[in-house]
């Protein structure tokens, strides 16, 4: 939930208007890293798929060392298109 609430701060301004968190995904029985799920507006997908890396070490600032593990991108139209 914090992640979710701290968005913007978090990931910084460029990406928090085209990006949102969606949910975060756990395997059951599993202790590994969890997926976190993410919108991206469509235009932008390949280029956050680049900043991948740089997006999950800002999560796990925010939720702790090696809580996410990676992130799964689902494309959205932008607001208002």
């Amino acid at each position: 939930a914090t992640l979710i609430l701290e968005w913007d701060s978090v990931m910084g301004g460029e990406w928090a208007g085209r990006t949102q968190p969606v949910k975060i995904v756990r395997e059951h029985g599993k202790d590994q890293p969890a997926t976190l799920l993410v919108s991206v507006e469509a235009a932008y997908a390949l280029l956050a798929q680049h900043q991948e890396a740089q997006m999950v070490e800002r999560a796990n600032t925010a939720l702790g060392h090696g809580a996410i593990g990676r992130i799964r991108w689902v494309q959205r139209l932008p607001a208002g298109g």
